[in-house]
């Protein structure tokens, strides 16, 4: 073997050997996703008890008296808004129709022969008005006539449950006599008693939420009284929707507030490490080496993010995800986070 040969051996065999020890770190070092905190203001949670009430009860009864002679619905049963609930013997109403309308027949034709009169100038002006003036006295004891027909079926005004019926078929009942009571379906009431405190930033209320078995579930703001009741408290209702929520509920209600101004650092919860007593985050140098940053927190996690009081200005790079498992001054791989548009990473 030549001289040559000799030198182009030793020097494939250093180049591969640099390249698996490059190869040997680059395994050994870990993989991280970084972020940087957030610096802004922070929003605030202020728990309280609420109750469920039940849905809205509406007493259901007729427009005019009469027998019943029919009951299509019973106990527990869902009913459609406009659905038929009973209805009333109407003989005599109809009866009372028929003679309105054979009245108002009657002076109708009288009426046309008048206007001829009229016409012809063989009657007064006065005495075609007040013929007049009858026939609509008539059109409207007609149409009254015809109203009380129609008031003898009973129909729901929502959609619902019946939770009573108060009568039985062939009973008389009263014009508004309640025959059924109906609880409407659609959004539950969540009533509690709220702080002056609160009361007086009712207008940073960013949103609220009910906490119930384990679900989240939105809440709108129906009331909130201006005068406190004798415990200090201003009554206030809700309107939530969710089969979760049943009339009774003890559940806890949620208030996001909007915060005062300020410049506060917060952090992912996930970066941070807490052992042994010692609370920390990783921060990346320029090398792509973590170092510790012990760092104090504050309370009450808001929408996943915790506060830190001190140890960070802002700036800093810090590991959000793969926290746990590093070690001070070791050398990490910085993954980008997976997009959520770029799913498997094809573009």
């Amino acid at each position: 073997m030549n001289r040559y040969m000799s030198i182009l051996i030793v020097g494939a065999v250093a180049f591969i050997s640099s390249c698996a020890d490059s190869e040997s770190m680059d395994q050994g070092c870990r993989s991280v996703v970084t972020t940087r905190p957030c610096v802004g203001n922070m929003d605030e949670l202020k728990v309280f008890s609420g109750v469920v009430r039940e849905k809205a009860g509406i007493n259901l009864g007729f427009k005019t008296p009469g027998q019943l002679e029919y009951i299509y619905v019973r106990e527990g049963d869902y009913v459609s808004r406009g659905q038929l609930l009973a209805r009333l013997d109407d003989s005599d109403y109809r009866l009372g129709v028929e003679a309105a309308e054979a009245q108002y027949d009657q002076l109708n034709n009288e009426l046309q022969r008048m206007r001829v009169l009229f016409e012809s100038k063989n009657i007064s002006a006065n005495d075609y008005e007040k013929a007049e003036y009858g026939l609509k006295q008539l059109a409207v004891q007609l149409q009254n006539s015809r109203n009380k027909v129609e008031y003898t079926a009973l129909t729901s005004p929502a959609d619902g449950y019946i939770e009573s019926v108060n009568f039985e078929v062939a009973e008389m009942v009263d014009a508004g006599t309640p025959v059924f009571k109906l609880i409407t379906s659609g959004p539950v009431k969540v009533e509690l008693g709220v702080p002056h405190s609160l009361y007086e930033r009712r207008a940073h209320i960013k949103d609220i939420t009910i906490r119930s078995a384990g679900q989240e579930i939105h809440a709108e703001m129906m009331s909130m009284l201006p005068k406190p009741d004798a415990t200090h408290l201003h009554k206030t209702l809700l309107s939530a929707d969710s089969p979760v929520l049943s009339p009774g509920k003890n559940v806890e209600v949620v208030f996001r507030m909007a915060g005062e101004e300020s410049d506060v650092v917060m952090v992912p919860a996930g970066a941070v490490v807490n052992k042994e007593g010692r609370t920390w985050v990783w921060v990346l140098s320029s090398d792509s080496t973590v170092c510790r940053r012990e760092v104090s927190l504050g309370d009450n996690p808001v929408a996943g993010k915790i506060v830190v009081e001190s140890g960070l200005d802002g700036s800093e790079e810090i590991v959000r995800a793969g926290a746990n498992s590093l070690d001070d001054g070791e050398k990490v791989i910085v993954v980008e986070p997976v997009s959520s548009t770029n799913i498997g990473g094809l573009i």
